[in-house]
């Protein structure tokens, strides 16, 4: 959590301590986030702030439901062409049976991409659907994937480098033009470029 007690010795140099309105809201999205990627779907959270007996404090009370807790039913995808099944399955980071999370969810979607993004289709894009299970505390989930088209890397231009010479920021740059585009590649290059310690950003 971000709001944290006050401390007389320290809270007046790290401000720590200091109520406010913004940390409180962040609070409760974390809470809420961590107990839905637990499987607790319809979980809720109050923040109730009031003052304390103590001049200058305030009490805050955290509730939070959880509600039941909800698991993941039967996995299924398609749309996958260009991959097998086992290679888009081991990129799948939730199983059935394990508790829904819609953070294992997103990081699965990045995970398909990525895999595609290594091979130049970087406008594919991974839907998925998730139902709920009638008279059962279960999620059903369905990915869909949309494969677009392969890309390849054509002229590499650099804009900007008033000091470096170009041939320095090339010969840290993993893409060849003509090659087939590799996101993982992009990545690499970008923090090559960070390492060098010529560039603030």
């Amino acid at each position: 959590m971000v709001t944290k007690e006050y401390n007389f010795f320290t809270s007046w140099i790290t401000n720590e301590g200091t109520y406010n309105e913004d940390a409180i809201a962040q609070d409760q999205f974390v809470i809420l986030n961590y107990l839905q990627n637990k499987g607790y779907a319809d979980a809720r959270v109050n923040i109730e702030v009031s003052e304390a007996a103590q001049k200058n404090r305030i009490l805050i009370y955290i509730h939070a439901d959880k509600g039941d807790l909800y698991q993941i039913g039967n996995i299924s995808f398609e749309g996958n062409t260009l991959f097998d099944d086992d290679e888009i399955s081991n990129r799948i980071l939730c199983s059935t049976g394990s508790c829904y999370s819609p953070e294992a969810i997103r990081k699965t979607i990045e995970n398909i991409t990525t895999l595609y993004g290594k091979w130049g289709y970087i406008d594919t894009i991974v839907d998925y659907e998730p139902r709920l299970v009638e008279n059962a505390c279960a999620y059903t989930v369905h990915f869909t994937i949309y494969e677009g088209k392969q890309y390849k890397v054509g002229l590499i231009k650099v804009l900007g480098n008033c000091t470096t010479q170009t041939n320095i920021i090339l010969h840290e740059t993993l893409l060849i033009p003509g090659q087939v585009f590799n996101s993982e590649k992009l990545e690499a290059s970008e923090t090559r470029l960070k390492n060098v310690g010529f560039f603030k950003n």
